[in-house]
């Protein structure tokens, strides 16, 4: 089984998937949201990850071709309306408790070398794409950040 980190190494060019999992039978388009409890999710998501997950499977060749399912991940509440679309679409949805164990804290490499770390509400978080190759990695706290040498972004 394979599992490719995609929105969160993306940034905002992972067309609405943020997991590929990758068995021999299957392949799985998870979307996740982690959102405040008032808030809910909409239909638009729903139609969002069906239509990522159809592009997805385009861009497979046949060696990799498989069933492929999309399932969408939140904290929160479906609208009703959310919840026909997504028994239409065959799109699996899930609610899960958030797992604050999960490394949320991007360590990057600037072209300088620096070594900077973004909290998920920092400006540029979602613009930072990571890359392991270059050492870059996701950090569970800030401790084990600044201990690996890396220092809090400015902005």
């Amino acid at each position: 089984m394979s599992i490719s980190l995609h929105g969160a190494v993306n940034g905002f060019a992972d067309p609405g998937r943020d997991l590929i999992v990758k068995s021999k039978k299957e392949i799985f388009v998870l979307q996740t949201k982690y959102w405040s409890k008032e808030k809910v999710i909409h239909e638009d998501h729903i139609f969002k990850l069906w239509v990522s997950t159809a592009n997805f499977k385009q861009t497979l060749n046949e060696n990799e071709r498989r069933m492929t399912k999309p399932v969408f991940f939140t904290t929160t509440n479906y609208s009703d309306l959310a919840k026909e679309a997504a028994r239409l679409s065959g799109v699996e949805i899930r609610t899960e408790e958030f797992d604050r164990t999960y490394p949320m804290i991007k360590c990057n490499v600037g072209v300088n070398g620096e070594k900077i770390f973004h909290l998920p509400f920092d400006m540029y978080y979602d613009k930072v794409k990571i890359k392991p190759q270059k050492g870059e990695f996701f950090a569970k706290s800030v401790d084990d950040a600044i201990q690996k040498g890396f220092r809090r972004s400015r902005r």
